[in-house]
């Protein structure tokens, strides 16, 4: 409509007639553009507090796995250290063989750490999230994204490198009656029939072989620094969270 009659205005050289629709066509192109402009922030900014949103879940939900974890690992590792404990003792009983036998069924198998980050790698990695980011924002979400990088590969060594050996080769144990296994692994948890692994020798010989001190004694090592890696992920989690709920 503006463009007809600036064209019949310019066929008239009615030049105030065509500065008035120039100008009118200018602004309107102008308000056009800002209107755009806002609608596009307006859906950008709502991505965002969307995506804040999903990474405070994913908090909540890591958290509440590293709750279950926390006195599950710390139990796995008083039960194993009692057995290496009374094994090394090479004081021969039945209370005494009882604890080791239960330290066997302990290091058959290990307690993964493993967190969810969905939400995290898109925050970090989507340029239209970036750029609503404070430095502050962005800081935090590196810093926690940097941690599960560099720490997930520990934390899954620690959870296959005891298991790279395998106990039942071992000349002085034996297989015992099948039971019923209950167990949580990676955030799940699962109910197997299982064998137990018993000592097949007296504890005063089973005391001196050199494996199984070394089978127990690898596990103790390497699941004992899951605590460390999760407590330093619980510490990154909750500074980053306090972040999220500051903003809001």
């Amino acid at each position: 409509m503006i463009l007809r009659r600036l064209s019949q205005s310019l066929k008239k050289q009615n030049w105030a007639a065509i500065w008035i629709e120039f100008i009118l066509l200018v602004v309107g192109v102008f308000l056009g553009i800002q209107v755009a402009n806002w609608n596009e922030e307006r859906v950008d900014r709502m991505e965002y507090e969307a995506a804040l949103g999903r990474l405070n879940a994913e908090i909540d939900i890591n958290l509440a796995s590293l709750d279950t974890f926390d006195p599950e690992i710390a139990s796995s590792l008083k039960k194993a250290t009692h057995a290496f404990t009374v094994l090394q003792s090479c004081v021969d009983n039945e209370e005494n063989l009882s604890i080791v036998n239960a330290g066997l069924e302990e290091i058959r198998g290990t307690n993964g750490l493993r967190l969810r980050r969905n939400a995290l790698n898109e925050i970090t990695s989507n340029p239209r999230l970036l750029s609503k980011q404070t430095p502050e924002q962005r800081k935090r979400f590196s810093e926690l994204l940097f941690y599960f990088e560099s720490l997930q590969p520990e934390a899954d060594y620690y959870d296959r490198q005891p298991q790279e050996r395998r106990m039942e080769d071992s000349p002085i144990l034996r297989i015992g009656e099948p039971y019923a296994f209950t167990g949580r692994y990676q955030g799940f948890d699962w109910t197997i029939t299982r064998r137990r692994l018993e000592l097949n020798v007296p504890l005063a010989v089973a005391c001196r072989d050199n494996m199984l001190i070394k089978t127990f004694f690898n596990w103790e090592r390497k699941q004992g620094g899951l605590p460390v890696i999760a407590k330093k992920w619980r510490e990154e989690l909750l500074d980053t969270k306090k972040l999220i709920e500051a903003h809001r």
